[in-house]
């Protein structure tokens, strides 16, 4: 691959990553809730669920979604009913169990891990995102595969930079209010109806779809 073919992808990957969605807002959440240094474990879910929705569109996976009805109508209703799971789970928590400070860092690491691996997997947009714009960057006359290691590391290592960024400014937010409990018991309120949010969002597009 060509430096400026490099460049240019490295730019779309850069600005596409940035736009706020269900992996930005997870990382998010958990930077606020459990603190920065282990909302890593759940931009790692994050990642690996990416990275297998980019092998998955390099294998061409996109097109049998696009052309299985049935697989491709399940997996969003899996994704919104996940997102709608972790929204209930949030919104039942009285204002007695929330966390003081940084106790809410004994979340286990395999959880944030898992739930974030999920959250990723679960949007099928992705993988056709990956089998939409990687032809873009991918030059006939060189390896394949390597290219689009190149383009998964590539993708991977900027989606990491703005989780951390997004878990960054969660994790200020939170540093500002935990001062106050009741504040703390609103910001769980407001992350659990943005979780219903994007499950109802992701639900009525899958149903207009169809």
């Amino acid at each position: 691959m060509k430096w400026e073919i490099w460049l240019a992808a490295f730019g779309a990957f850069t600005l596409l990553s940035a736009t706020p969605g269900p992996n930005m807002f997870y990382a998010m959440t958990q930077g606020a809730n459990v603190g920065l240094p282990r909302a890593v474990y759940a931009s790692f879910g994050l990642i690996s669920g990416l990275c297998i929705m980019m092998l998955g569109a390099a294998l061409g996976v996109a097109f049998v979604l696009q052309s299985n009805k049935d697989a491709a109508s399940l997996l969003p209703w899996f994704g919104a009913a996940y997102l709608a799971w972790l929204g209930v789970r949030g919104w039942k928590v009285k204002e007695t169990q929330l966390p003081e400070g940084e106790v809410a860092s004994t979340q286990s690491a395999k959880r944030l891990t898992i739930q974030g691996f999920f959250i990723a997997l679960t949007n099928p947009k992705a993988m056709i995102f990956f089998a939409a714009i990687f032809p873009q960057f991918i030059d006939p006359f060189r390896s394949y595969w390597l290219q689009i290691v190149l383009l998964m590391l590539t993708f991977a290592a900027i989606d990491f930079f703005w989780q951390m960024a997004y878990a960054f400014g969660g994790h200020n937010l939170m540093s500002i209010l935990r001062r106050s409990h009741a504040a703390r018991f609103w910001i769980a309120r407001v992350q659990s109806l943005l979780f219903l949010f994007c499950a109802a969002a992701l639900a009525f597009a899958q149903a207009f779809r169809s």
